[in-house]
């Protein structure tokens, strides 16, 4: 991309349904910034995996409350993928919003392949 569209990401999210996405911290906070009424669009579950500089706390849980769930992985995603991953365990399902976005901006369990 030439440069990051927000409104066109929330636009084509709502156009073809889009379930799941991936993108840089930077990515995430630029949807955060949009205006409330752009981000109203979203009205069905989508999953995100964020990677690159590890996003702040704040921006994981501004993201989750627009209803994007965050996986926060590390590693070099265009070629070969996540090298560590943040293992979600159910527990921290019950945390408040922020405290569970601080969690989450953890990584460091070795991703599978």
């Amino acid at each position: 991309l030439r440069r990051v569209d927000p409104q066109k990401i929330l636009t084509l999210i709502r156009e073809h349904q889009v379930t799941h996405f991936c993108g840089a911290p930077i990515v995430l906070n630029a949807l955060v910034n949009m205006p409330e009424s752009a981000k109203a669009a979203i009205d069905h579950p989508i999953n995100a995996m964020v990677a690159g500089a590890a996003p702040p706390a704040k921006v994981i849980g501004a993201v989750e409350e627009m209803g994007i769930k965050v996986t926060h992985v590390y590693g070099l995603t265009e070629t070969y993928g996540p090298v560590t991953i943040c293992a979600w365990h159910a527990e921290w399902d019950e945390l408040p919003l922020d405290e569970r976005a601080q969690v989450k901006s953890r990584q460091g369990v070795r991703y599978p392949t």
